[in-house]
């Protein structure tokens, strides 16, 4: 387990460098993709590397981190308070296991840019933001869990595990492609003659991802 840890680390180390030995100046689709497989796919080296880029223009400022596990225990901590206090304890662990095989088929989608243009922000005279439209191809499960009739907020524990574990082996093997659209704004900023982008944000990517995803969801 040590010279796996030694060994990730070692290689997030070799992208960084390799980052800081390319042309500082990145195209729009470039750092998008770090934002995307930074805040949804939840890769460490992908996070360094925007770190690394951000600080060649902005004095203080970082992508703040964004942890996996951290986004499954907030979701977890939600669904579990709307249960009573007994079936909530008797559940944590299924109900963790569930929104972690939910959130893996938006870790695994693929996406594609549709278009990459410059506006005019309103908000901020006189300064560009570089909007790009991009869509992913994510799996839902193709037919639903027959729910009819039930209420799982009157489930015992058991009912409850039951169910969890249902819910998490049916996005296990989620079947059905669905085609979710979205937007992503870059800030830009000059410095040195040179364009960088940036989102002090970032966390909105996810976050509008996973509201689209849930709609997708019957």
């Amino acid at each position: 387990m040590k010279k796996c840890r030694v060994f990730f680390m070692l290689l997030m180390m070799l992208c960084v460098q390799q980052l800081q030995a390319q042309d500082p100046v990145l195209k729009p689709e470039k750092v998008f993709q770090l934002y995307f497989n930074a805040y949804v796919r939840y890769d460490n080296p992908s996070l360094d590397a925007l770190n690394v880029y951000n600080s060649r223009f902005l004095d203080t400022e970082s992508v703040r981190d964004q942890n996996f596990s951290d986004k499954v225990d907030h979701l977890t901590k939600i669904f579990l308070s709307t249960l009573p206090d007994q079936v909530a304890a008797a559940c944590q662990p299924d109900a963790r296991n569930y929104f972690s095989a939910l959130l893996d088929q938006l870790k695994n989608a693929d996406y594609q840019i549709k278009s990459i243009s410059d506006i005019d922000d309103q908000q901020l005279a006189g300064q560009k933001v570089t909007e790009i439209m991009y869509r992913i191809n994510v799996k839902v499960p193709s037919k639903p869990l027959d729910m009819k009739g039930k209420d799982i907020r009157k489930f015992s524990a058991a009912e409850m595990k039951k169910h969890l574990k249902n819910l998490t082996l049916h996005f296990k093997k989620a079947d059905k492609q669905v085609v979710i659209a979205n937007t992503f704004r870059l800030y830009q900023k000059y410095k040195d003659g040179n364009i960088y982008y940036w989102n002090g944000g970032p966390e909105v990517l996810s976050w509008n991802l996973e509201e689209a995803y849930f709609k997708n969801i019957d």
